[in-house]
């Protein structure tokens, strides 16, 4: 996959914007099924991403919804089985979720970047440059 700068978001459960959406010019559109959609509409939303990808013939990116809910995995599924490039885990600060979520083995250009590891009192280290004076 070549670097992508610059990434369009769009609620999975919006369909009619998708094409638009792939048309307008970024790198690459991230199909969303998590903060995006509400809970009651991610199974219709799911259902219009994986429709999506199949007919358009167009790839995108999914991000997927966190490994600790109840539509992760229908989520990964509807995503392997489709026009998917990438996937986008959020919240994802287990090793193990990458391991569930890829189908073989990652390497580490697979992985990309998770989200910062926790210190030992659980907060997640600042952005270096951050700190004011």
């Amino acid at each position: 996959m070549n670097r992508l700068r610059s990434l369009l978001f769009v609620p999975g459960d919006r369909p009619e914007r998708f094409d638009k959406a792939a048309d307008a010019g970024a790198d690459a559109i991230v199909l969303d099924l998590e903060d995006a959609v509400l809970p009651e509409a991610k199974p219709a939303a799911r259902q219009a991403v994986a429709a999506w990808l199949a007919a358009s013939g167009r790839a995108a990116i999914v991000r997927v919804n966190s490994a600790g809910t109840p539509w992760f995995d229908d989520d990964l599924r509807a995503a392997r089985g489709s026009r998917c490039r990438a996937v986008v885990l959020p919240k994802s600060e287990d090793p193990a979720v990458l391991e569930r979520a890829l189908p073989e083995p990652a390497t580490a250009a697979q992985v990309g970047e998770a989200e910062p590891q926790r210190d030992s009192t659980g907060r997640r280290p600042e952005p270096v440059g951050s700190r004011t004076a």
